[in-house]
Formats: C-alpha cells, sequence, structure tokens
C-alpha cells in the first residue's frame, strides 16, 4: 500500500511540475559550443538564431548577464566576460507559455609565455597522482 501511495504522489508531482509550462526544444539554437570548453580568451561570444519575439536570457555563473528579445532577422551574438576558472553558462528562452533552457561550462586557463601552462592541466595532474 505504501508502494502504490508513493507512486501516486510522485506521479502527480511528476504532471506538475511539467504540464505547469510547455517545453520547447526549438526556441533558440546555439551555434557557439558551451559544452566543456577550453579557452584561454577571457572574451566569449555566444551566437546562434531562434524564433522572433522569443525572450531570451543569459546567466553567467548565476548572475544575469544579457535579456533580450529575439528581432525579426533571427540571429543573435552577446559577448561575455569570463572569470578566471569555471564559468556556467544558462540560456533560458520563453515565449508565451513554452520554455526551452540550455546549459554549457567555459573553462577560463591561464596563458604562462609559450608553455600556456594552465591551471586545469595542473589540477588534473594533481588529481591523477592521488588515486
Amino acid at each position: 500500500m505504501k508502494k502504490i501511495i508513493v507512486l501516486f504522489v510522485a506521479v502527480v508531482m511528476f504532471m506538475t511540475l511539467f504540464m505547469s509550462y510547455g517545453y520547447a526544444k526549438d526556441l533558440i539554437t546555439v551555434k557557439t559550443d558551451i559544452d566543456d570548453v577550453k579557452t584561454d580568451n577571457k572574451y566569449f561570444i555566444i551566437s546562434g538564431s531562434g524564433q522572433p519575439n522569443t525572450v531570451v536570457e543569459l546567466i553567467l555563473n548565476d548572475n544575469l548577464s544579457h535579456k533580450w528579445v529575439i528581432d525579426d532577422t533571427m540571429f543573435f551574438a552577446k559577448l561575455l566576460t569570463l572569470s578566471y576558472g569555471d564559468n556556467y553558462i544558462v540560456i533560458k528562452a520563453y515565449k508565451g507559455d513554452q520554455l526551452q533552457i540550455l546549459k554549457g561550462h567555459v573553462i577560463l586557463t591561464k596563458k604562462d609565455g609559450v608553455l600556456r601552462i594552465t591551471i586545469t592541466a595542473i589540477e588534473d595532474i594533481i588529481k591523477s597522482l592521488l588515486r
């Protein structure tokens, strides 16, 4: 009986969560690779295309960085200034009751002369030695 109650509550919670808004997978398309990218340039451009009149929010490290509405050209490009180390990007696009969320991770590394020794490379070496 307990299993049935737990299953019922889980189904109701799942339905409530996903029926409160419509998930849209194609409101925007991001052309820039934002999935575990390493760069040594603190300026990072995110570009793509989307449906006209779609509101887009660009969140960098839990701070709203940009908010705009896609116009009739259907293209967008935004410049981000990254912090050293990990940068987490969330892009929220919504139009009416449709919502699309994209997440990314960009790592800004430091340059050290010709060798270009990075913080992440050193961390990887330390982690491999500790295993």
